[in-house]
């Protein structure tokens, strides 16, 4: 039966591999009739090498939107004073550290309105923008390109962001409306300060 057992490290302890060398451990063994036996056994220790490493990726410059269709008011129904609402869905991407989503009205005709030919509805066409499911803004009037409204913007990248652009037309009772289709080509910008 085993009495005692010492190595050169003690029992659980790492042995030392802070110096570079051949190093030898020695194990003594004592039983209960008082024998002894050692064992030794050498290792060595590798000079370590450090070499500069390391791995990266790059990330391009981005400013991305789809939208995914445009929006329809529908039928705008004469003599009755009325707000018609429309939307459409849209998808936001960008590697900046800021952007900024904005719409404007290209158009010198009616700039701000929808027009059928040339006819103009007399109040002007306002949209905001929304980010998922957050609550939007108040309606604001659309702007030429040198004066764009500005529907959202973010303070940091955003990938696959869903956006809701909103639109909203006033039609008063008064307001004569010509029979046809009234719209509008809009220009939506996605923009950075901070690229």
């Amino acid at each position: 039966m085993l009495a005692s057992c010492v190595g050169t490290t003690a029992s659980g302890a790492n042995l030392p591999t802070g110096t570079p060398g051949t190093f030898t451990y020695t194990v003594t063994a004592t039983d209960n009739a008082g024998n002894v036996t050692t064992l030794s056994r050498s290792y060595t220790v590798l000079t370590a090498t450090n070499v500069p490493g390391g791995i990266g990726g790059t990330v391009p410059a981005t400013l991305a939107m789809t939208i995914n269709a445009p929006a329809q008011f529908g039928a705008f129904t004469p003599g009755i004073t009325r707000t018609y609402l429309a939307s459409s869905a849209a998808t936001v991407t960008s590697s900046a550290g800021d952007a900024r989503l904005s719409v404007s009205d290209p158009s010198s005709v009616g700039t701000g309105h929808l027009v059928n030919g040339s006819f103009v509805l007399p109040q002007p066409l306002q949209a905001r923008g929304r980010i998922g499911d957050a609550t939007g803004g108040p309606y604001s009037n659309v702007g030429s390109s040198a004066s764009p409204l500005t529907l959202l913007m973010w303070s940091a990248p955003v990938a696959n962001s869903p956006v809701a652009l909103e639109f909203s037309q006033l039609v008063n009772a008064n307001d004569p409306l010509r029979t046809g289709t009234y719209s509008k080509a809009l220009t939506f910008t996605l923009s950075t300060t901070t690229p």
